[in-house]
């Protein structure tokens, strides 16, 4: 239950975030982003983390692998995913149905300047587009992207698209997070 963004602006990838973690019966707010950022060598790899906050603590100190320079980024996340599923295993916080492997997340990835999407079954989705949301509040926030896509502000924009998230989802709130590589 969360909302995280990300937007490809004037050679910058911005993400956004809002702060609410809910069980369906409670809501608290956390004093961090759900966003960070790691780095392959020099170049920054940032995340965005919807669903069981166990995902997100497990990816703060996963091992990454290597990135060849002769590699595409996108070659790159499918190492990082199964890296990602192996630690799931290991660590017991996988979950495992008729013999596949997955999870309760969906992490928004922003490497090499380019956004991508790690699903709950480890599979890679590359946007085509310049924005991409995740999460309970990720049509709302979606919708607010679109509508916004004449401003030249990247930061309003996903502070709007959080602040719809907000009103419609009641996975989503308070405050929000927005940052860029």
């Amino acid at each position: 239950m969360t909302t995280i963004v990300g937007l490809i602006s004037y050679g910058r990838v911005w993400m956004g975030s809002d702060s609410l973690i809910s069980d369906g019966m409670q809501k608290l707010s956390l004093p961090h982003p759900k966003t960070f950022v790691r780095y392959v060598g020099e170049r920054p790899l940032c995340f965005g983390v919807a669903g069981s906050a166990r995902i997100s603590q497990l990816l703060e100190q996963l091992e990454l692998p290597a990135y060849h320079k002769k590699a595409s980024p996108r070659a790159f996340l499918f190492d990082l995913a199964e890296a990602l599923r192996e630690c799931l295993k290991d660590k017991g916080a996988g979950i495992e149905e008729r013999g596949q492997q997955g999870g309760n997340f969906e992490v928004l990835v922003a490497f090499d300047g380019e956004l991508f999407v790690i699903q709950s079954d480890f599979s890679i989705l590359e946007t085509r587009g310049d924005f991409v949301a995740v999460g309970s509040g990720q049509y709302y926030a979606l919708g607010s992207l679109f509508s916004t896509e004449a401003s030249p502000d990247p930061a309003w924009r996903l502070r709007l698209a959080l602040m719809a998230a907000e009103h419609y989802d009641p996975g989503s709130g308070r405050p929000f997070w927005v940052g860029s590589i």
